[in-house]
């Protein structure tokens, strides 16, 4: 499906190209086959200055059978935790009733079970394999894609609706900020956390672009989004998680006041705007340049003999490999500890995915490229506890 209309403002005629990375495979589609490509480029709005996809995945082929799991990442966890404390402290739960909390995207139900003690839960979620974590867990959920006719029925006022990388997911988007309105209560919280379009400009990271990401917010065309359905963003903050993100606390309007952090968050937007939309006029032959000097390390390591293997097999790892046309060749193995996506290969190659805890010793000729460079302090921790100074690594670009 091809969009020329900005779907944040509603703008037309506005977008221009931010970054074309070329045909490329949808970036879950871990099989052993040959796949279907499609278009990946980004269009920049002028308007309001968010950005979306060109072409847009349908969302059944996207999210009905997905691999991620957010129980296998132990930093998002930690976020998660994090953002159920300071909801927990807004929102009292000693009233004699169960306070009512809506998690769009609910995946395997990690961030819902925190709330599973004293909150009256609901997720949210298409895939098959998330959901049937979920349920083990005993949290209430639907299998289904949230929108405005699902809202209808759901029938429930919320206090807290959460959506925690997901709201750049979805291909219904107006639909569904219609079901967050009619379902949020009147001094109700819509938390959504979002990769900020200006961290992946100003930090040229090129591969958080990939078919599931649709949007691209920066915090003024989000705040367009919601103007157009009677909300506002009354509160923001920067968190690490994901390589960086924003979190914004969202309301109907003028029921709270905009906090400082708000204002200040606004204002350092404003006085940083020109060096954005200089950033975005240059993007594209930044992100060209990264691919050239990325090859030019392969090629050194290459001569030198070392077997080069992938650590990590996100998502991410798709928009790079196929972007910078990455083969068995040169990488030799891919290594993941998600159990769906071992024995697969990395989408649009033939590099094989086997399970993590195969890696029982490491020589001096072999050195690991580290995909989910988001959760690098993680990951590196981990290994050179196992192996010390033997594990030897490097990223895709600067981090």
């Amino acid at each position: 499906m091809s969009k020329n209309q900005c779907l944040q403002c509603a703008s037309k005629n506005k977008l221009i190209n931010l970054v074309n990375l070329g045909n490329q495979p949808w970036c879950n589609d871990y099989q052993t086959k040959k796949l279907k490509i499609y278009p990946l480029k980004v269009n920049f709005c002028n308007n309001c200055y968010g950005a979306q996809l060109s072409f847009f995945l349908k969302k059944e082929k996207m999210f009905s059978d997905n691999y991620y799991l957010s129980g296998d990442n132990i930093e998002l966890n930690n976020h998660f935790k994090k953002i159920s404390n300071l909801i927990k402290k807004r929102f009292s739960s000693n009233l004699g009733f169960k306070r009512k909390i809506l998690d769009i995207g609910s995946n395997d139900g990690s961030f819902l079970y925190n709330f599973k003690k004293d909150w009256q839960l609901l997720g949210i979620e298409p895939s098959k394999k998330a959901i049937t974590i979920s349920k083990k867990k005993k949290i209430k959920s639907l299998k289904t894609y949230f929108n405005y006719k699902i809202a209808q029925k759901i029938n429930t006022e919320f206090d807290v609706i959460h959506a925690s990388g997901v709201f750049f997911h979805l291909e219904e988007l107006i639909s569904c900020i219609k079901g967050i309105k009619l379902l949020l209560k009147t001094r109700g919280l819509f938390i959504v956390q979002f990769i900020n379009l200006s961290e992946i400009v100003f930090k040229n990271h090129f591969d958080q672009i990939y078919h599931e990401h649709l949007y691209y917010y920066s915090l003024n065309s989000l705040k367009k989004l919601l103007e157009r359905f009677d909300l506002e963003i009354i509160d923001a903050t920067k968190s690490t998680i994901h390589g960086g993100s924003t979190i914004a606390f969202i309301s109907h309007k003028g029921i709270f006041k905009k906090t400082q952090r708000m204002i200040k968050f606004e204002n350092k937007d404003k006085k940083n705007l020109k060096k954005f939309l200089k950033k975005t006029e240059n993007f594209e032959d930044a992100v060209k340049l990264i691919k050239i000097n990325f090859l030019k390390r392969i090629n050194y390591y290459k001569r030198r003999n070392y077997s080069i293997y992938m650590l990590g097999a996100p998502a991410k790892a798709s928009t790079i490999v196929n972007y910078f046309k990455i083969n068995k060749s040169l990488i030799k193995k891919c290594y993941d500890i998600n159990q769906y996506k071992i024995g697969k290969n990395v989408p649009g190659t033939k590099i094989k995915i086997y399970n993590e805890n195969k890696i029982k010793k490491i020589n001096s000729k072999e050195i690991f490229l580290i995909m989910s460079w988001n959760y690098k302090n993680t990951i590196i921790k981990k290994f050179r506890n196992k192996f010390g100074k033997k594990f030897k690594y490097f990223f895709p670009y600067k981090h």
